[in-house]
């Protein structure tokens, strides 16, 4: 009787303590971002890489509004503005861009002006108000006011900068949540370490942040033809002129066989 009694209790006693480490473990994970997973963590260019959708996902505490960002490094680049001259376009002018990202995916689940207020936005350096406040343009020419707009036209047209990706929401048990989202990754994205950022906002405010690590590679082909750019330029010069003449003489023979055939 006696040995069944301690058993009882034992069984109590393990039973209590797994029970408090169990609710103890939920209530430490509560106000956390956990199970944070982007899918593919390391992508890899090669030559016929035609950009690739990025899975993220997180389960999250009670939040208001989600944002997640991806941003690629700051660079400094020049674009040709156009002009017509007797009903020709040309170059009529060089504008340097400066601090301006290789690269910018943002996801949200709601509008940002109605996830946070716009001090808060440019504090966590969010959207395109951001980015307006930190790049610069300048020309040999007179600004119009315009560049910033035009820039960007130019970033979304080509799909590096994309600011209307959505997170999905989900409720979870125990005030959690659970979040998820596609970015999608354009063909030409640089080679390189990315951080892909998560933000949680309640009542406006910013009150939880992760972030994750996206590897993007260059291989085969892609590789070697950039490798031989960078360090072999008269290896690469000799190459593309052979390519060219190849291209032009294989060009040649398809269309005289046309021409043969025609007559």
């Amino acid at each position: 009787m006696v040995t069944i009694n301690k058993s009882i209790t034992y069984i109590l006693i393990i039973g209590s303590f797994i029970f408090c480490h169990n609710n103890l473990s939920a209530g430490k994970n509560a106000d956390n971002i956990t199970n944070f997973k982007i899918d593919p963590d390391h992508i890899e260019i090669g030559a016929f890489f035609d950009g690739v959708p990025l899975l993220v996902s997180a389960e999250i505490p009670q939040s208001d509004g989600v944002v997640i960002e991806l941003e690629g490094k700051i660079q400094d680049v020049t674009l040709n503005k156009k002009g017509k001259r007797a009903f020709i376009w040309l170059n009529v002018a060089q504008i340097k861009v400066k601090n301006a990202p290789s690269l910018y995916i943002l996801a949200s689940s709601d509008q940002l002006d109605k996830i946070c207020s716009q001090e808060e936005l440019e504090d966590e350096l969010l959207g395109y108000v951001a980015i307006r406040r930190k790049i610069t343009f300048e020309s040999d020419k007179p600004l119009t006011g315009i560049e910033f707009d035009e820039f960007i036209k130019l970033k979304e047209h080509n799909g590096s900068y994309n600011i209307n990706g959505k997170v999905k929401v989900d409720r979870l048990p125990n005030d959690r949540q659970k979040v998820t989202a596609t970015m999608h990754i354009p063909s030409f994205i640089p080679a390189g370490d990315y951080e892909l950022f998560l933000y949680c906002f309640r009542e406006g405010k910013l009150f939880k942040k992760a972030s994750a690590n996206v590897m993007i590679e260059e291989v085969g082909l892609t590789l070697l033809t950039k490798d031989l750019a960078f360090n072999e330029p008269a290896i690469y010069g000799i190459s593309a002129i052979i390519i060219a003449l190849s291209a032009g003489i294989m060009m040649g023979l398809i269309f005289s066989k046309r021409s043969g055939g025609a007559h």
